[in-house]
């Protein structure tokens, strides 16, 4: 049984930079469409904490440093085309790469001893680039309106900690269907999506919440 008190900071900077380019010809129904970003973050987290036991004396003093920093990179081309019978063609591209450094420092000072091993210091350096390309066609068949379409998408996951790289392809089919229907609009859809891990989950390294756990890992991969 014991009285805790904490205290906290954290501090964050962005630089950010984007560049668009728009080509976008009513005429021949064509549109293309360039995208490229870039953003660098350093953010920096101190946490303290003194907890004062009531059937003992002295307390424990313990707390963490983590900073973490990183670019993130993004480059998208898209491309529409209308056709003269209403079908539109709509394809593109996209380059995206994110990558992490982060820096994690353990400090436990009090005269019982905290949950915190005094000095541990852990490093995570990754980084996971993703290529795509895409195209749709939407026609109009019968009372139907028709939406086929295709992904195709390379990943790789670098974690320098570990020297693990790990690549993967995914191939994934969407298609759409929709008609009136009475006053309403019927929807029929299916496609297949990613839900990737963020960054850090990609991290070896032990975490300590009081007890030790082990939240990432090298090997950690998204799910389709």
């Amino acid at each position: 049984d014991y009285d805790q008190a904490g205290r906290g900071r954290i501090r964050d900077q962005y630089a950010s930079v984007e560049l668009i380019y728009e080509d976008n010809n009513t005429q021949t129904g064509r549109r293309l469409t360039l995208d490229m970003w870039r953003v660098d973050y350093d953010n920096l987290t101190r946490n303290a904490y003194r907890d004062d036991y009531r059937s003992a004396p002295g307390a424990a003093v313990y707390g963490q440093h983590i900073r973490r920093r990183g670019p993130e990179d993004d480059v998208k081309l898209d491309y529409e085309r209308r056709m003269d019978n209403g079908d539109q063609l709509t394809a593109g591209a996209e380059w995206e790469r994110i990558a992490a450094d982060i820096d994690t420092i353990y400090s436990d000072s009090g005269a019982i001893a905290g949950p915190y091993p005094d000095g541990l210091t852990q490093r995570f350096s990754g980084a996971r680039a993703t290529l795509d390309a895409y195209a749709t066609y939407q026609h109009t068949l019968g009372a139907w309106t028709v939406l086929p379409g295709l992904r195709l998408e390379q990943e790789r996951v670098e974690v320098a900690d570990v020297g693990a790289v790990s690549d993967f392809s995914h191939v994934l089919p969407s298609l759409h269907l929709s008609r009136a229907l009475g006053k309403g609009k019927l929807h029929i859809a299916y496609n297949r999506k990613i839900e990737r891990p963020q960054i850090t989950q990609y991290s070896p390294c032990i975490v300590y919440y009081g007890v030790p756990s082990e939240i990432g890992t090298a090997t950690c991969r998204e799910r389709v």
